[in-house]
């Protein structure tokens, strides 16, 4: 995700004559302004990679996993130079757990041969002349530079669906001026809808307003209220494979998808569509559970305590608009400022995250007048999917990165009643999405969950550290539950949630950081670390990371001011350049 590609694009200014009106001891004088720009436009589209659960987090309620990368990182890179035309054109794209859209190649014309530099003529004016005003507009001629795009692709060439996070990263140097509402657009194609994409949009910051369809479009919606060039834009998007239609595809074709071309499509203001392709190979989805394996943690996704709602509902509050987003336990509705959040397919988005809910459990643990702000991390954890037995001498700490506090009333225990729901007959892991209504086996007649394990439960609230970050079991003998003999109950199905800090909001924006778990592999107290090497997996959710794009410039203009006498109809005084910022 460190390979970045360059589109160049450089705004070029000129000026032309234009008269007005000016009232002088000798009579009133025409002074016209005007203004020209010549504008040059860049396109990028770019590729993001990572395997943990980066930018992606999970859909509605859906329970997605996310398994940590590969070792191996592969990659591809390609450039493209173009010279961006004038006209605006204008294509859509999207991203998250896995998903995309293809573009048309299209080619960029030069447009800027015919610019025309002639000075306007010189009028004489009356006081019933109308002096021009001054415009603030980008000029659809004379676009001629070339722009330099890169792209970079990680984890694409050898990917595991509902694993594996490809990523896709864009640089665009120089990448265009931009006025109020101008758009820049990334698309990805899907073909045989191989890929899922996260409902989450990167943010370009406070200048632009960002949105997805989830299917591979993103849009970028300059809010700026002065036009502005911008430079060195960075994206960084993510996708994973989509199992079921891998499993498709092999029926169809008697083999895995192999080299499957994806195309995308980037437009930016005042120029035609910049088209790349990258391949992708995705084997279905075969997570191995190791031998005598204790734990397996992972991400399933944001959650909010209340009900997201597509609602058109507004009110003022302290002066402020904010929107209906939500409703709560108690049939209130849930609002939020204007600008902080919307909701979109079922799904609260806030931050460029995704938030599925409602979670009602954590209620139990925070404060009424806190529960409508506060957002949560839910994890999810294997026990016992190695088929220990029997389970003895447990030493096992469950750990959350900085910024959470692990919620004691959403921790649920599920037992694993038939085997075959979590493990497959080689010995792959069964993905949660696939596994979790057969584990919990949740009863609508009486809104219980038959599986559920109230007794373990409530060994893990016990077990959690003041600090609330950290869950230890140390036991000596057969793993005992409240005094009861659990060694040779087999596996067993943990989740709970963390109460995130937002004020580490601005830290887990950097590429790479988030919230995260660590778990053991295998019994700590059976681990030899210096003969085995290292027992720990770890899963950083990168949903918050920001995509960049540099501060912008204002676009500068060049006015030539004549004077015009109204008495003679010549010019009275020698051109005075002034120089403004649009």
């Amino acid at each position: 995700m460190t390979n970045k590609k360059i589109l160049n694009f450089n705004s070029k200014l000129n000026s032309k004559e234009r008269f007005g009106l000016r009232k002088l001891s000798i009579g009133l004088a025409t002074v016209c302004l005007g203004t020209s720009f010549v504008l040059l436009n860049n396109q990028t589209t770019y590729a993001a990679d990572e395997k943990t659960p980066a930018v992606q987090t999970e859909t509605a309620a859906s329970l997605n996993k996310e398994e940590n990368p590969p070792a191996a990182d592969k990659s591809a890179t390609s450039t493209t130079q173009v010279a961006t035309s004038t006209p605006k054109t204008s294509s859509s794209h999207t991203e998250t757990k896995a998903e995309a859209q293809p573009a048309p190649q299209s080619s960029v014309k030069d447009a800027n041969s015919k610019k025309d530099t002639t000075p306007a003529p010189k009028v004489a004016a009356t006081k019933q002349d109308q002096p021009a005003t001054p415009a603030c507009a980008l000029s659809s001629t004379n676009i001629n530079d070339t722009n330099n795009v890169t792209v970079s692709t990680n984890n694409t060439s050898d990917m595991m669906a509902n694993n594996t996070r490809g990523s896709i990263h864009v640089n665009v140097k120089n990448a265009g001026v931009y006025q109020t509402n101008d758009q820049a657009k990334i698309s990805i194609s899907n073909p045989d809808n191989l890929l899922n994409f996260s409902n989450n949009s990167p943010s370009l910051g406070d200048d632009f307003s960002t949105s997805t369809d989830g299917q591979g479009t993103f849009t970028f919606t300059y809010q700026g209220k002065t036009t502005s060039s911008f430079s060195d834009l960075n994206l960084d998007l993510s996708f994973t494979g989509n199992n079921d239609a891998v499993k498709t595809y092999i029926a169809k074709h008697g083999q895995d998808p192999t080299n499957i071309p994806v195309n995308i499509s980037l437009t930016l203001p005042n120029a035609s569509p910049i088209n790349k392709d990258f391949a992708v190979t995705i084997h279905p989805y075969a997570d191995k559970v190791q031998q005598d394996e204790l734990m397996h943690g992972f991400i399933i996704g944001p959650k909010v305590i209340w009900t997201p709602i597509n609602s058109t509902n507004t009110r003022t509050e302290d002066g402020t608009t904010q929107v209906e987003v939500g409703v709560d336990q108690n049939g209130q509705a849930v609002y939020v400022d204007q600008n902080q959040g919307k909701v979109q397919n079922s799904l609260y988005i806030e931050d460029d995250s995704a938030y599925s809910g409602p979670e009602t459990s954590a209620a139990l643990d925070i404060p009424q007048n806190e529960q409508n702000s506060a957002r949560l991390m839910q994890y999810g954890i294997d026990w016992n999917f190695g088929g220990l037995n029997p389970v003895d001498n447990v030493l096992a700490t469950i750990n959350v990165t900085d910024g959470q506090t692990i919620l004691p009333h959403t921790i649920k225990v599920f037992r694993v009643v038939n085997p075959a729901d979590i493990k497959n007959s080689d010995g792959t892991r069964t993905s949660i999405n696939d596994s979790y209504n057969d584990i919990t086996k949740y009863d609508p007649a009486t809104g219980t969950f038959i599986n559920e394990d109230g007794n373990f439960e409530e060994l893990l609230r016990n077990s959690i550290l003041a600090n609330g970050q950290n869950i230890t079991i140390d036991q000596k003998g057969p793993f005992t539950v409240n005094s009861k003999d659990y060694s040779k109950n087999g596996a067993y199905f943990i989740q709970f949630d963390t109460k995130l800090d937002m004020s580490h909001l601005p830290n887990w924006q950097v590429k790479g950081n988030g919230p995260g778990i660590t778990t053991p592999i295998h019994n700590e107290r059976n681990w030899n670390v210096a003969a085995q090497g290292d027992n720990t997996s770890s899963q950083i959710f990168t949903g918050f990371n920001k995509a960049s794009i540099d501060p912008g410039n204002p676009v500068p203009e060049n006015i030539t001011v004549y004077y015009i006498s109204e008495n003679t109809g010549k010019e009275i005084s020698t051109p005075a350049n002034l120089y403004r910022k649009c």
